[in-house]
């Protein structure tokens, strides 16, 4: 990263120069030049580190499709009828457990057919497990294949190959080991490895054990496909550690599901126009994604979702 990449953004706080665009510091309001505006917000984020204790198990995207102008009234209403005055009204605080139960109706009302979010609240959630292993056959099966002129991707190959090593592997491998592939996968591949401590050798003597051990047929056949990815392996911790590397931050969920996020939205408001946005705090930026190979078609995310910022033409 050279010096001119190290310079946080103004108003983002975030660094480089493609980390924000289009800003929107002010409230937001629906209108025929700006498209609609979106809000959301993540719960259980903790970047690429998708494996193991504290952490939760599941990252949520929740997002509603309502501008800043829109959304003072509906606010106001639940201060209203919940007696609510702090500053943010978080669901955590004020509508959690068992004490609070009779403002949860409330919410309940507002998403309800007739209510003022009916058809506009949307939460989009991730195993961070399944995440993993899906990542097991992108950076490594895929990309074999690929070169070889296969698009596994495309065929639904890939998504079939992860399901099943993912539902089958705790039983196939015994929970322990299952779990400690996971975690190899994890130690190797996220940005905590950028010291390269965890080697491709460390992380195929897993593979290696996982194949042994396997005793069922698709599991032991996409794990044989993987012990032939060791290239893939060395030419991953190139792309994603060396300086100037083209593949930084492949673990990260958060990208894959802002881009998902903002594709669900804009086939479902305007087909043809769409904006993303909070409160201008954090910006992030999407890119539809294009087939085929590692690191095609990026999502550009924040260190913290205070916002979405995305219009699609």
């Amino acid at each position: 990263m050279n010096e001119y990449d190290r310079q946080p953004n103004p108003g983002t706080g975030l660094r480089g120069p493609r980390y924000a665009r289009r800003n929107q510091i002010n409230p937001t309001a629906d209108a025929a030049e700006d498209g609609r505006w979106v809000a959301a917000d993540e719960s259980g984020w903790d970047g690429d580190q998708l494996h193991g204790a504290p952490r939760s198990r599941y990252l949520s995207v929740g997002s509603v499709a309502i501008s800043d102008a829109d959304a003072e009234s509906i606010v106001e209403e639940i201060r209203k009828a919940t007696r609510l005055q702090a500053p943010e009204l978080k669901f955590s605080g004020a509508f959690a457990g068992s004490k609070n139960g009779t403002r949860r109706p409330i919410l309940s009302s507002l998403l309800a057919p007739g209510g003022a979010l009916h058809g506009r609240a949307s939460v989009y959630l991730i195993d961070k497990h399944y995440f993993v292993v899906a990542k097991l056959i992108d950076l490594f099966v895929e990309e074999k294949l690929y070169k070889q002129g296969r698009d596994i991707r495309g065929s639904g190959q890939a998504r079939k190959m992860a399901r099943s090593l993912f539902t089958e592997g705790p039983r196939a491998l015994g929970a322990p080991l299952f779990d400690r592939l996971l975690a190899s996968t994890v130690a190797f591949t996220s940005q905590k490895n950028r010291d390269q401590r965890v080697t491709p050798d460390d992380f195929f003597d897993v593979i290696e054990q996982a194949w042994t051990r396997s005793h069922r047929r698709n599991v032991t056949d996409t794990l044989a496909l993987l012990r032939t990815t060791r290239q893939e392996a060395t030419e991953y911790v190139r792309d994603a550690f060396e300086p100037h590397g083209t593949l930084p931050q492949a673990l990260e969920p958060l990208i894959p599901t802002v881009r998902a996020v903002t594709e669900i939205w804009s086939r479902k408001l305007v087909p043809h126009q769409a904006a993303f946005a909070s409160s201008g705090r954090r910006l992030i930026v999407g890119q539809r994604a294009t087939s085929g190979g590692r690191g095609n078609g990026t999502v550009v995310a924040s260190t913290r979702v205070g916002c979405l910022g995305v219009q699609s033409a």
